[in-house]
């Protein structure tokens, strides 16, 4: 989408984030998204989030104490913000909401804006799913930032929403300074959820992988559905853990050992569910030098547009067991984690994301 001209000259004015708490450590994507909007935001943006007072994410920035929250929000934690929200000391603020669209939302917004009508109303929109049953939600705010052209175009479709008010900002990473340099022992990294589909291509891939190569997969428990997959995949590959070609973890705590002991990182699923819409695992893995290869589903393919070399593929889910295996065994993982850091500063830097944001608020300011 081109940017809108008309916001030259106009200031972005006051805004109130309302979400999970910006309170490191950041581990889903939605806080590790706004947190890097609220980093790289320019000086002088007057913003207002929900954290803690003592550690604002950047100077002059206005930190609402709220405590942690998991990673589904409680009823509590909905009052809490709405609280806020509705707080004499916030009304002067247009309203910035970073979470999935819902009804109580929508309806407090509304009044809201019959109240104080110069007041502005933006959705981020975090995770893609059901999109087209949450435009009718949408339809009433000022601009919905989505983070790929795929759910622009999903959320155009339905007719509800005029091409300006859906605005695509790409999601970000740091860069480090000095990426970790290949590992001697070749390693395939999958970071990710579990479901059948991926645990069979799991279990697929670490056989067909030679016997030099170890498959690491990190996946954070998630319900019943995961444990039956985890639970067979502990089962099925136990020869292959014993003999240190594969393991099978939980939460991480250090991602970045994980990417240094990497040689290729793959996204197995043929979904985003519940995830950023291109996956920030996959984004990192890019700024840390390493190639990426991953299924064609939804909005994935948008990792690898604009590459002047490419840093990796998207193919057919059915294809991609046989297709990483051919990579390994004739190197092009080596080429793809060469042009895997030039990728990622031009297209996915995060600091890109505070000045695109001010843009959007300065257009409707």
């Amino acid at each position: 989408m081109a940017r809108d001209e008309a916001s030259a000259g106009r200031e972005p004015g006051a805004w109130l984030w309302v979400g999970k708490p910006l309170r490191p450590p950041f581990r889903d994507g939605s806080t590790v998204l706004a947190a890097s909007f609220a980093r790289s935001l320019p000086a002088g943006i007057d913003v207002a989030y929900f954290g803690d007072p003592a550690r604002p994410l950047g100077p002059g920035h206005t930190v609402v104490d709220v405590p942690p929250m998991g990673y589904a929000p409680t009823l509590r934690d909905k009052a809490r913000a709405l609280a806020v929200l509705l707080a004499p000391a916030h009304r002067h603020r247009s309203v910035h909401f970073f979470f999935t669209p819902n009804p109580v939302t929508s309806r407090v917004a509304g009044a809201l804006r019959r109240l104080a009508r110069r007041r502005r109303f933006v959705q981020s929109v975090t995770s893609a799913d059901r999109i087209e049953a949450h435009a009718p939600l949408l339809a009433g705010l000022d601009r919905v930032v989505v983070l790929s052209d795929h759910t622009r175009g999903r959320l155009l479709e339905t007719g509800l929403l005029d091409e300006e008010r859906v605005v695509r900002i790409h999601p970000g990473v740091d860069l480090p300074e000095a990426p970790p340099p290949l590992p001697e022992r070749p390693t395939v990294l999958y970071a990710g959820d579990l479901d059948p589909t991926v645990g069979d291509r799991i279990e697929a891939l670490a056989r067909a992988l030679p016997s030099d190569v170890r498959l690491v997969v990190a996946a954070r428990p998630k319900g019943p559905k995961d444990a039956e997959v985890r639970g067979r995949l502990r089962t099925r590959l136990a020869d292959l853990h014993e003999a240190g070609r594969f393991d099978l973890l939980a939460e991480v705590d250090d991602m970045e050992a994980l990417f240094a002991a990497a040689s290729l990182v793959v996204h197995l699923a043929d979904h985003v569910a519940r995830k950023v819409d291109l996956p920030l695992v996959l984004l990192e893995a890019l700024a840390r030098g390493r190639g990426v290869v991953t299924t064609r589903a939804g909005p994935l393919p948008e990792i690898f547009a604009g590459a002047d070399a490419p840093p990796g593929a998207a193919v057919a889910g059915s294809d991609i067991v046989e297709f990483v295996v051919a990579a390994l065994a004739d190197g092009r993982h080596v080429a793809w984690s060469a042009a895997a850091v030039p990728h990622a500063r031009a297209r996915f830097d995060a600091r890109r994301l505070g000045p695109r944001l001010s843009e959007v608020y300065a257009a409707i300011g």
